[in-house]
């Protein structure tokens, strides 16, 4: 529970979270149940159960995952709410776009209010009376007919119809077992390898992203090195002289793309704790680590993307401590 102002960025995992403050950075939530009736001046990324945005007010983003979404008349999301889920039911004021996929998504109340677009696939979708929507609404449905407009509601663009969904699979997949399967088989082994690595070549547990342009161009760096070295082996490979060369790339390019991940999540895990001023473990600072970027990588719309950038600075992160290797002062070598 928090109901005090946090003058930063606020992670939280748990089982019931409310929170009743101001946010002034970004929020990231995972749990059962999300209660939000303070405010948040960043982005708001949440995935759960249940969420629900009581008289809340969202000035960024919000990138959502759940069972239910539950958005009240009261709410103000400043920008653009993107979600996946069971149902979303929205009442408040979207400024931006609204881009949903669920089985039911509902646009209502005396304040409902779109500013912008709304592109949706779903299995029904209505906007009630009253509802405003600035833009237009572009939808996918099994039907062109389960698009409800109410006599009183107002669309500002145009209506159009995609088609019927391609290759989407109606509801949560946070119901399945074999989600939670595959997740935690994952898991164990990012862990058992990393704790392995991480103690073989205690070198890795030095990893830092560093601030600004250095974050950004370790991220350059291991953007590179994750499209060019597949690239490179192929020609090497092409001579019987450059064969072995080419399976050895490849053999450490593949290393290198599945320690990415886990070396970072080691690094999230650790910056946490020392922020605290705490000295922590090995074990648990990869625990923390990997259960974030676990959650983080498998949110529906956005988890792709995600597991992209955390294997690209992961990648960005291996490089620069092999070419630092070299760098080691002499005495600090002996």
């Amino acid at each position: 529970t928090v109901h005090g102002n946090v003058n930063g960025n606020l992670l939280i995992a748990g089982e019931d979270i409310e929170i009743t403050g101001r946010v002034l950075g970004n929020l990231l939530t995972f749990a059962d149940d999300v209660q939000i009736s303070g405010s948040v001046d960043g982005m708001t990324v949440a995935a759960a159960d249940s969420l629900e945005f009581t008289s809340a007010t969202i000035l960024g983003d919000l990138w959502l995952a759940a069972d239910s979404i539950d958005v009240d008349a009261n709410t103000d999301i400043g920008g653009n709410l993107t979600s996946a889920s069971s149902s979303l039911d929205v009442a408040g004021k979207v400024g931006k776009d609204l881009v949903a996929a669920a089985e039911r998504l509902s646009v209502s109340g005396q304040v409902g209010q779109v500013g912008q677009d709304i592109r949706a696939t779903a299995k029904h979708i209505d906007i009630a009376d009253a509802a405003v929507v600035g833009g237009d609404i572009t939808y996918r449905t099994q039907d062109e007919d389960e698009l409800t407009l109410g006599s009183q509601s107002t669309v500002e663009g145009e209506v159009d119809y995609m088609g019927q969904p391609k290759d989407i699979e109606f509801g949560n997949h946070f119901g399945s077992h074999d989600f939670y399967l595959w997740g935690l088989l994952w898991f164990l082994a990012a862990f058992i390898v990393g704790w392995l690595a991480l103690t073989l070549f205690p070198k890795l547990q030095d990893a830092e992203l560093g601030p600004g342009k250095e974050g950004l161009r370790n991220a350059g760096v291991g953007f590179l090195v994750l499209v060019s070295v597949p690239v490179m082996s192929i020609i090497v490979a092409i001579t019987l002289v450059g064969l072995p060369l080419s399976l050895i790339a490849t053999a450490a390019w593949l290393v290198a793309w599945y320690l990415a991940k886990i070396v970072l999540a080691h690094l999230i895990g650790r910056s946490i704790f020392e922020r605290r001023h705490d000295v922590p473990s090995l074990v648990l600072s990869l625990f923390v680590g990997l259960v974030i970027v676990t959650a983080a990588v498998n949110l529906p719309l956005i988890g792709g993307t995600l597991n992209l950038i955390a294997t690209v600075v992961g990648l960005g992160l291996l490089v620069q401590l092999w070419l630092s290797r070299s760098t080691t002062p002499p005495d600090q070598a002996s």
